[in-house]
């Protein structure tokens, strides 16, 4: 589905037309709202700028007091809050909303996703389960929303079962498709999916940076109110198990700032000035083995694929790191083996398939 820009403003005139006309109509401020909080989830590369974030804002106030009883005026001021990562309002207004329509799917499942958001998991999935149980043939729109919900619940089968039959309803869910079916361990039908959710994003860019696949993955990142970074992270790293931090602020005697100083190429004396004999850009191995102390674990597996002089597997010697290279320039290979004996007595081996 291609959603286009146009067609976005157009609605929206609609929409302010109609508040012209009866300022005291609520549905006309919520289809508004509704419109403002969505525009750059389905217009790849759209970010939400603070402009749109304020005026949803002050669109969705307007609603909930023409008409304090309508459950949708709520549910935009909870995602309008959401999306501005007020979680703690946003939170209440899900509530307050339920409470005006505890029985309707819609505004079950659109709770549960920005529940899910807010980091209430076990909340999300209950309601998510109630939606379901009050209408189990949902629309697809209402699939896509239980897909996500389901993948920040951990729930990854249910995610690719619901992503599966929203049929790509909204532009982003086959990204979500692909993070829960890697999740699952089926990594062919992931990259088919992550792959199919970049064409479909590039067909239809609305960034102002070209659609590359670095710039599509920040739109995507960036797009949605998730509060607990866990979660976000879920998105492109597959399990739950925290990342290696063998530093962890000083409590094993070693130190790190966002600054690392060491000895560089232009120092008399150093490793790096040494070594800009073999080549134009090598990298101080004490550098790089104090980033394999912390981020690796002993006998870990390290790749280089862009070898070069050889730094990296040195440092991942001393650091008693397995080092796997790649470099395409023969002669760098001939750098690397010669400093890799001088520097270990090693012959290096020559092994082929």
């Amino acid at each position: 589905m291609g959603w286009r820009a146009a067609d976005w403003d157009r609605a929206a005139q609609i929409f302010q037309s109609i508040i012209a006309e009866a300022p005291h109509f609520a549905p006309a401020y919520i289809g508004l709202v509704r419109l403002k909080n969505s525009e750059h989830l389905v217009l790849p590369g759209l970010d939400r700028s603070e402009e749109v974030q304020q005026q949803a804002l002050e669109l969705s106030k307007v609603a909930v007091e023409v008409d304090p009883f309508d459950a949708r005026a709520h549910h935009c001021f909870a995602w309008s809050l959401a999306l501005g990562r007020r979680f703690d309002q946003a939170e209440l207004s899900f509530g307050l909303a339920l409470e005006l329509n505890e029985n309707d799917p819609w505004t079950l499942i659109s709770s549960a996703l920005g529940t899910a958001y807010c980091g209430k998991h076990r909340e999300a999935l209950e309601l998510a389960d109630q939606a379901l149980r009050i209408d189990p043939n949902p629309s697809r729109a209402h699939w896509g929303y239980q897909a996500q919900t389901r993948f920040l619940c951990e729930d990854y089968t249910g995610s690719v079962t619901a992503a599966a039959r929203a049929l790509n309803v909204l532009p982003f869910l086959s990204a979500w498709h692909a993070a829960a079916l890697g999740h699952l361990g089926y990594r062919e039908d992931a990259r088919d999916k992550a792959r199919s959710f970049v064409e479909a994003s590039r067909a239809n860019w609305h960034g102002r940076t070209p659609p590359t696949e670095e710039a599509i993955a920040s739109w995507l990142l960036r797009a949605f109110p998730i509060r607990d970074p866990a979660d976000l992270e879920s998105l492109y790293k597959k399990g739950r198990a925290a990342h290696v931090n063998n530093v962890e602020l000083g409590r094993h005697g070693r130190w790190r700032s966002n600054v690392w100083t060491y000895p560089g190429a232009s120092s008399l004396g150093s490793d790096a000035r040494k070594g800009l004999r073999s080549h134009p850009t090598v990298k101080p191995t004490a550098m790089l083995e104090d980033a394999l102390l912390d981020l690796t674990h002993r006998d870990d597996i390290v790749l280089d694929p862009f070898l070069g002089s050889g730094s990296t597997l040195m440092a991942a010697e001393k650091a008693r790191r397995t080092c796997r290279g790649v470099e395409i320039d023969p002669l760098y290979v001939d750098v690397v083996l010669r400093r890799f004996e001088a520097a270990t007595g090693i012959k290096p081996l020559l092994v082929t398939a």
